[in-house]
């Protein structure tokens, strides 16, 4: 009856040797993996600080670009505006002198020539000359289109107190005071007036700056009648929308202001405070007409010369000279930096998330590939232990085997006891194959189910009277408790009985020193679950094996510490059959006073359990 000893004994010999060689492969690749990750993380902390400078750079280039942006939008905005002002100024011939009985004919083709030249006509509502008195005030006469000639009309009302200042400059301008030939624009009540000479040029070339001397009589005045509505909605509209509007919209807020009052004038949405802007990041003053000396003979005095200063990187940009009114321009996130800022911290955001995705993903690739080294490991030590568990029962079988061929075996008794060990590891071999294809078949999710209501204490007295052999040769109590009114649970018969045996049979295995084995059924939660106890009084389970003991493939440090045969696979069966009947299963142990397992299914009477209740239903069929 010894013979298999050693051949038994050789077998265990050269799986332990395979599992040290493939727990030290494993630490092996743990030692090159964590140094990777490791650099993996230094790459990436280098990448987000990178980026930080990048972004940093780029959000300052974007600065940059955005004021000569502005400044560029600003400049043509303001030009053009005070070049079609100018024009104005063109078909009144600031100061230009005119033979006599020429000064309304050449009056009318001026303003004509202008209305069929300019771009905007609109912008002069009516065009006015002024004749006779010493004033030249006393007659006002309009120009007709149609006739395309001035006609006399009567003083509109709202030229009451102009009327008065261009009577005081006349009478100034005769006392040698201010200069007649200076001309007036008054931008409330939206006119441009200049006066209207009659007279000669003095002979003789100009000399460097010296004021001309005209030897010009003050006959009257020309006034133009701005057409300030046009202006202050549809031109400035055009303008506002030519300069400053993108492909995606307009990224800036413009206001015109009157200098004088600072009232606002127009708005670019009807949105914005009728208040001046405050802050504004850019200004520009608008409506600006210089009136002067005529630079050479037939020439007008053009206003509206512009020139922009230098880079403002500490305050809003100005167009200088200064106008009448003042365009003031902000962006519409509230500044320029706070724009640019909200760009930079989108650009932060994004590529965070992006370096936090790759960090995370990072994260993942460690835990799987530890998970996976962890099942590598767990797998080589379930093939080792396998390999072990079958070749050992074969062993003992084919050594029993040729004993009996040889004819070394005489006697009945000699017979029947090696017939009966031939019979247990037959069984042993058996099961342990059973249970792998149950797991493989469990995993491949081929295992079927069929519920149904059943006497929970039957099914453990079928499990104790086959497991009642191997408990008396353990010399093991098994002791069963049932309570007065037999449980139903629905569950598969088949199934349940191949848990409870599975559970005995490691109690049995693990807790034989106890010398006891419990079983017991009851219902709890008020008739809702029938909870069903497998515990012993062995050494029970050590507080580092809790977590991983219902892991596939795992077995706790008493395992091998004590030469107990097992596969890893049993409790990992039971508690994906369990849960696949929507019920859970929990332990309760203390190093030293023993194991006790607890499983929960639904009672046959009561109301389906949620799925969210007593475990999961991963796994039903």
């Amino acid at each position: 009856m010894h013979q298999p000893d050693p051949a038994a004994a050789a077998v265990q010999a050269a799986e332990q040797r395979r599992d040290n060689r493939s727990m030290h492969g494993a630490r092996d690749r743990s030692a090159v993996l964590l140094p990777v990750m490791a650099a993996a993380l230094a790459l990436l902390l280098l990448l987000a600080f990178l980026q930080y400078q990048w972004i940093g750079q780029l959000s300052a280039a974007e600065h940059e670009r955005l004021q000569v942006h502005l400044k560029a939008a600003l400049f043509r905005f303001s030009q053009e505006f005070n070049t079609e002002v100018g024009r104005v100024l063109i078909a009144l011939a600031v100061g230009r002198p005119s033979p006599p009985g020429r000064e309304l004919l050449d009056a009318a083709e001026r303003y004509q020539g202008w209305r069929e030249s300019a771009t905007h006509p609109e912008l002069v509502r009516e065009f006015y000359v002024t004749r006779g008195g010493p004033q030249g005030l006393d007659e006002i006469l309009v120009y007709d289109p149609s006739r395309l000639r001035f006609v006399a009309t009567e003083w509109p009302e709202r030229f009451r107190a102009l009327r008065a200042r261009l009577a005081l400059r006349a009478m100034e301008g005769g006392r040698g005071g201010l200069p007649v030939w200076r001309g007036l624009l008054d931008e409330e009540v939206g006119v441009v007036v200049s006066p209207r000479l009659q007279g000669a040029p003095p002979e003789g070339p100009r000399g460097g700056n010296r004021r001309m001397e005209w030897g010009a009589e003050l006959v009257g005045w020309a006034i133009a009648e701005l057409n300030l509505d046009y202006i202050l909605h549809d031109f400035m509209a055009e303008l506002a929308d030519r300069h400053f509007r993108r492909a995606q919209g307009f990224d800036f807020q413009l206001q015109v202001v009157r200098r004088a009052d600072r009232k606002v004038l127009y708005r670019s949405e009807p949105s914005l405070p009728e208040e001046p802007l405050a802050s504004p990041d850019a200004t520009a003053g608008i409506f600006e007409t210089r009136f002067g000396p005529p630079r050479a003979f037939g020439e007008g005095a053009l206003g509206g010369e512009m020139a922009l200063s230098g880079p403002a990187s500490t305050g809003p940009l100005r167009v200088e000279p200064e106008g009448r009114w003042q365009l003031l321009v902000k962006h519409r996130a509230g500044s320029l930096e706070a724009a640019v800022n909200r760009v930079r911290w989108r650009n932060l955001a994004i590529s965070s998330a992006i370096l936090a995705l790759m960090a995370v993903s990072l994260g993942m690739l460690l835990i799987t590939a530890q998970r996976a080294q962890r099942l590598a490991r767990l797998q080589m030590e379930f093939v080792a232990g396998v390999s072990h568990e079958l070749r050992t029962p074969l062993a003992v079988i084919c050594s029993a085997g040729d004993n009996l061929a040889d004819g070394l075996v005489s006697g009945g008794e000699q017979a029947q006891r090696y017939g009966a060990l031939i019979r247990t590891e037959g069984r042993r071999l058996s099961e342990m194959v059973e249970q792998i294809l149950t797991f493989a078949g469990a995993q491949a999710g081929r295992l079927k189910y069929h519920f149904e209501p059943v006497d929970v204490m039957e099914v453990i007295r079928r499990v104790v009277t086959a497991v009642t052999p191997a408990a008396q040769q353990a010399g093991v109590f098994i002791e069963t408790r049932a309570p007065a009114e037999p449980p139903l649970a629905v569950a598969d018969p088949a199934a349940l009985a191949q848990c409870l045996r599975n559970l005995v049979g490691n109690a049995l295995k693990y807790a034989a020193a106890g010398k006891w084995v419990g079983i017991s059924a009851s219902r709890e939660d008020g008739g809702r679950w029938v909870e069903i106890r497998v515990e012993d009084r062995g050494p029970g389970i050590p507080p580092a094996d809790l977590p991983h003991i219902f892991d596939p493939f795992y077995r706790g440090r008493n395992a091998g510490e004590a030469q107990i045969h097992g596969a890893g696979l049993g409790l990992s069966l039971v508690k994906g059959v369990i849960e696949a009947h929507r019920g859970s299963i929990r332990v309760e142990s203390r190093p030293g006073e023993g194991a006790r397992f607890l499983l929960r299914l639904p009672a046959a009477d009561a109301q389906p359990p949620a799925a969210n209740e007593g475990g999961s239903d991963d796994g039903a069929r």
